[in-house]
């Protein structure tokens, strides 16, 4: 089956100074050259790639530039520097100079000069060069910039953040660690030695926005000469050419890839297919360091159940979802009578669930801040049972030593999953199948933890396992990696 070119990816078309270009490509016959542009005209123009190609493609290879304004330092820093020998600029307005190739331009059209700015962005991408070199004269400082999803509204994230900063500061104690989530900066990524992705499910092309974010810190690093990694990766869906190929290009830059888990590392090695070595380690949440919490939240005399389902109102509707959607609120209900149910809000995408579930039963809903994420640990210590559909919420109740109920949509196919099955088989007493969840099962969970409470405990032996692998990180990073 053929690969779709980029999936979800809207064009502008409330805004004229985009629909402006695409009319006058189409009038003068230049909507079918072989084109760079911003990623938003991909699907207008069948042969049209985004500005991260100018990094493995010469000028050359194109015949149509449509350059955005905002968007120049995206491209090459040295893309550019034959533009005028070999193209004409043919249309600009506000936003856009567009220029073919002068053997395309058939009818020697001119572009109005008020709207000409290229000189202008050139010497905006030699700056970007000279800040470089002026800070590669101090050898003395050693900064590493760490890029993950954090402050994003997912304490998994958070936690993944820190538990790579962690990493990090073991392997180059005297350096120091400046974390970003983007969007990526040439003039950062200069200042710095080395570039880091930092874990988690980052790696997906359903939007595209995320592709770029994350590929393009990987190119401009390469771009400076500066050393990049990535570390426990997570590839939750690449199923597009471009994303393919974007991921593979910019993954072929870096030094090492550590990923996850078994379905990631397939995923990347038979999928992407990058050059770089891919390591088979775990979830870099496995070697957090935890603080303790001064927050206490048993407050009644039943036993205190943390709640982080998934909304099953924001999931697609299907035959694998509707009885989980179905059965939400009658499960909810019955974990009441038995626990003192608090939802814990594991990612705010679920916190429309919570409010509804808190307004019907006079529930409390925990959400901690992003200062707060190493006393997570041990805010799950504090629980009796865990009922959780995501990923970290599970590893959270692993490294807490907490039983642990788990709902995920298939024993491979999913992150929670294959999480389960491959790296904690203990927990396989605990999991529910999305798509089978309802109260009767639910009941056969909660009497086993009534009769059992440690038949749902992760085995402590199997965790450390899994804390050891991601504890050999540090040492991978040195070996590889000199700063």
């Amino acid at each position: 089956m053929e690969k779709q070119k980029i999936r979800n990816m809207s064009f502008p078309d409330h805004d004229g100074n985009w629909i402006e270009v695409l009319d006058m490509l189409k009038e003068n016959n230049w909507h079918d050259c072989t084109t760079i542009s911003p990623v938003e005209f991909c699907n207008k123009l069948r042969n049209s790639v985004p500005y991260e190609w100018s990094y493995w493609q010469e000028l050359s290879a194109f015949e149509c530039l449509i350059l955005h304004k905002g968007m120049y330092d995206r491209l090459r820093n040295d893309f550019l520097d034959g533009v005028e020998s070999a193209f004409e600029y043919v249309f600009g307005n506000a936003v856009f100079n567009v220029y073919v190739s002068k053997e395309n331009n058939i009818s020697n059209i001119k572009g109005h000069k008020v709207h000409f700015s290229l000189n202008d962005m050139i010497q905006g991408i030699k700056k970007l060069l000279k800040i470089g070199k002026q800070y590669k004269a101090r050898p003395k400082e050693k900064n590493i910039l760490l890029v993950t999803a954090n402050h994003s509204g997912n304490i998994g994230d958070d936690a993944i953040t820190l538990a790579s900063l962690d990493i990090l500061q073991e392997a180059y104690p005297d350096a120091t660690v400046i974390i970003d989530k983007g969007p990526a900066s040439k003039e950062l990524i200069s200042r710095v030695e080395l570039v880091v992705l930092g874990g988690g499910g980052i790696f997906y092309d359903h939007c595209f926005y995320n592709v770029q974010n994350y590929c393009q810190y990987l190119l401009y690093a390469h771009e400076f000469g500066i050393d990049s990694a990535a570390i426990g990766i997570g590839a939750q869906g690449i199923t597009t050419e471009c994303g393919s190929e974007l991921y593979r290009r910019s993954l072929d830059t870096v030094k090492f890839i550590s990923v996850r888990d078994p379905c990631s590392y397939k995923k990347l090695k038979h999928e992407v297919v990058p050059k770089t070595n891919l390591y088979m380690h775990q979830d870099v949440v496995f070697g957090l360091k935890n603080s303790k919490s001064n927050l206490l939240i048993k407050k009644e005399s039943k036993p205190v159940l943390l709640f982080s389902l998934l909304d099953a109102s924001i999931m697609p509707t299907s035959n694998s979802t509707k009885l989980y959607q179905k059965s939400q609120t009658e499960c909810v209900e019955f974990l009441t009578r038995y626990f003192d149910v608090i939802l814990f809000v594991q990612s705010k995408d679920d916190l429309n669930m919570y409010k509804k579930l808190k307004d019907l039963y006079q529930l409390n809903i925990l959400e901690l801040e992003y200062s707060k994420t190493r006393e997570v640990v041990d805010v799950y210590s504090q629980a009796d049972l865990v009922l959780t559909s995501r990923l970290h919420g599970f590893i959270f109740s692993c490294l807490a030593q907490t039983p642990v109920i788990t709902v995920a949509s298939s024993h491979e196919g999913s992150k929670l999953g294959s999480m389960v099955f491959d790296s904690v088989p203990s927990a396989k007493s605990g999991f529910i199948v999305l798509k089978e969840y309802c109260l009767d099962l639910l009941k056969q969970k909660v009497d086993l933890y009534l009769r059992d409470p440690d038949a749902l405990v992760p085995d402590v032996n199997e965790v450390n396992k899994n804390k050891n692998i991601v504890n050999k990180l540090p040492q991978l990073f040195k070996d590889q990696i000199k700063l």
